[in-house]
Order: C-alpha cells, then structure tokens, then sequence
C-alpha cells in the first residue's frame, strides 16, 4: 500500500501533488526545552505529538517521512537516549510549542490559489498527556538513538520506511545519526506520540526541530 510513497520518485510526485507538509521551530537557533529526567515511560508525558483532526472514516492519514532534531543544550546522566512510539485515540496531548504546518507542494503559480490546508496538530517540547486508556493506547515501536548523551550540535534524523532497502537501527557519522524507522501513520482521529527514554538522566536536552509528512487518502 505504501511502496510508491516509499520510493524517491512517489515522494517527489506527491509534493507536487500539495500532499506534503512540513514543521520547523519557531526561532533559527533557539531549542525547546524537553520533558525533564524521562528516566521511565509515561504517556501523560511526552516530547512530540501528531494528532489527525480528519473525520473518521471520511479523511486522510498523515505517513510521517522524516524528523530532523538538533541539540542546543545537552542532557547530562543519562546513559543511552530511545525514543518510544505510541498511537492513542482522539487528541491526547496538550502544552509544549505548536508547530505551525506548511504545504511543500506546488509552484510560483499554484501558490497564487490557495494551498491544501493541513489536517495535522504538531506539537513539540515538555507535552501533558491524557491519562493512560488501556483499551487504545498501543506502544507500536521502540528505538535507540544515542548510547551516550548529547552534546551542543548532535542532530538526529528519524527516517520513517526506509528501512525498505536498508537495516533498521542507527549509523553514525560524527555527531549526526541517521536512524531508520518502519512506516508510520496516524488515522483520523489518532494521535501519534513520541516518548524520550533516558535511564539516569538528570537534565532534559533541548532541540531544534524540523519534520514532514505526506497527506493521503484513508485506505
């Protein structure tokens, strides 16, 4: 189903498609604070969320493609740095920065009408989340990203479905990793949250923040 999205030709032909949206902090330089000691999961807190505001049954999901984070304050303690994915039904998160979406697609003279409108809520820094819902709530992947703790500078890039053609996990070229995910979607009236894992952390890193999705009809 998502094998053309997957490829470097179906993601170009759906940004000229206005299907592909993208996010970026706020202020050039400046990171977000993040959720303080995430030394054990809890999904009343979280780093980053993505809610699907399109009626059930009727809209589109959004295929995350990639997240880009940049540290500007270092974590200290910590022992190895995860990220955790958890899908939960209806719009669960609130507080942090919301990012505000932009439409990637189109050209100087699609951008004289109006571009498509997102269906997305980003959100992104020390965010509250609703109480546990054991019924819903589905932790659906795991990841480590780091082995040490972030310095000033460290990015990572989450590439979601790559891992088509290459291996999961990380690779490391100086302080950029670039880790590969499976797929990820969120159906109408999900929210997909984005949990940091730290074990003896005792400080929260801050981070620049850049991120993109597809927009596409629910199968």
């Amino acid at each position: 189903m998502f094998a053309s999205l997957m490829s470097a030709e179906g993601r170009a032909e759906e940004k000229y498609r206005e299907s592909m949206f993208s996010v970026v902090n706020a202020t050039f330089g400046t990171g977000i604070a993040s959720l303080a000691n995430p030394t054990a999961y809890d999904v009343t807190k979280c780093l980053m969320s993505f809610y699907n505001s399109a009626a059930a049954g009727s809209g589109r999901i959004i295929l995350l493609d990639q997240i880009s984070l940049r540290a500007t304050q270092a974590n200290t303690s910590g022992t190895s740095y995860h990220f955790q994915f958890v899908k939960r039904s209806g719009n669960t998160t609130s507080g942090g920065s919301a990012l505000t979406p932009v439409n990637m697609g189109g050209n100087a003279v699609t951008l004289i009408t109006a571009l498509r409108a997102t269906i997305a809520t980003v959100l992104f820094g020390a965010l509250t989340g609703t109480a546990a819902a054991a019924t819903t709530d589905r932790i659906i992947w795991r990841e480590q990203v780091r082995d040490v703790v972030f310095a000033a500078d460290d990015t990572v890039h989450l590439l979601f479905g790559e891992g088509v053609t290459g291996t999961h996990g990380a690779t490391t070229s100086g302080t950029s990793k670039s880790v590969r995910l499976p797929p990820m979607w969120v159906q109408p009236g999900e929210t997909l949250q984005i949990h940091e894992l730290s074990p003896s952390s005792s400080d929260d890193p801050a981070f620049e923040v850049s991120a993109c999705w597809f927009e596409r009809p629910t199968p």
